[in-house]
């Protein structure tokens, strides 16, 4: 569930339309983890500024993001890289739970991706129409998201956490436990904790084979 982010140049503008990928920032999609899911394979999902000037010859760094110098109350520092990159990420999710209380961790992630800026032509439309390659779903877009996150829905489980990790008392699996060659279905009780309504509403969860021998 972790957010992988890519690093733009912002080539030394306060302009958002002239920014390129960094050359050092990696491409995806990551590995096939030889599951049915296509999405999770889309690496990196968003994309934040991780320096502001490149030497297109060597690919390092002429001007990079200022930011904040460790163990000082007030000094700063430049550097460049994805290390730049992913504590604006960062950053932006604290303001999101800062907003937002008690949001769980995928509307955080929702909010982040589908509030970017796309950038780039769609690498994989048949997996997904925005998705890049060198961008993800787009160029971070703090303004957006933090707007959108005082209206979003917020779906959860009614009693999470679980008081036992893999079992939710909000997941309900018939027959209990399941069986191999035999149907099974699976009822998901969720609640809407944000202020909108909740519509065409995607419940996303996985199947785990721990054992061949178990029945």
């Amino acid at each position: 569930r972790a957010i992988t982010v890519a690093a733009s140049e912002t080539r030394n503008t306060t302009t958002r339309t002239d920014d390129r990928i960094a050359c050092f920032s990696s491409r995806g999609p990551r590995g096939d983890d030889g599951d049915a899911d296509r999405i999770d394979e889309l690496k990196p999902e968003i994309t934040a500024p991780g320096t502001h000037e490149l030497n297109p010859t060597y690919c390092t760094g002429i001007r990079g993001i200022l930011g904040a110098r460790h163990n000082t109350a007030t000094g700063t520092t430049r550097l460049h890289g994805t290390s730049m990159a992913a504590p604006q990420v960062a950053g932006l999710a604290a303001l999101i739970l800062e907003s937002r209380p008690g949001i769980n961790p995928a509307s955080v992630r929702h909010l982040l991706v589908s509030t970017a800026d796309p950038r780039g032509t769609p690498s994989l439309p048949a997996v997904d129409p925005v998705w890049n390659n060198e961008w993800g779903w787009g160029l971070v877009n703090g303004f957006e998201a933090l707007d959108a996150a005082t209206a979003a829905t917020d779906l959860t489980y009614l009693n999470h956490p679980p008081p036992v990790g893999w079992l939710s008392p909000d997941i309900i699996v018939s027959p209990d436990p399941p069986k191999v060659g035999l149907p099974a279905t699976v009822t998901a009780r969720i609640e809407n904790l944000g202020p909108a309504a909740a519509t065409q509403v995607n419940v996303h969860f996985g199947v785990h084979v721990y054992s061949a021998a178990t029945p």
